[in-house]
């Protein structure tokens, strides 16, 4: 059904994410975004660096993080 393969879309947006994130060393990450609304890799440019600091992030990997993610 159509509703099947939305979720399956989903699903492998989601795990391309964690994938990302965890190749990139932030994969402890991956609930918060998820939880602050980030479905897939490119959700990850949406977000600030005030947003990463209040993930518990030190300020210089946060401002990596935000250059990766504009990449």
């Amino acid at each position: 059904t159509a509703k099947h393969e939305k979720e399956n879309k989903a699903v492998a947006l989601s795990e391309e994410l964690r994938l990302f994130l965890e190749s990139n060393g932030l994969g402890d990450y991956f609930v918060q975004f998820v939880e602050d609304g980030a479905t897939c890799k490119d959700d990850l440019v949406l977000f600030t660096s005030d947003d990463l600091l209040g993930y518990g992030m030190k300020k210089l990997r946060a401002r990596k993080a935000m250059k990766l993610f504009a990449l």
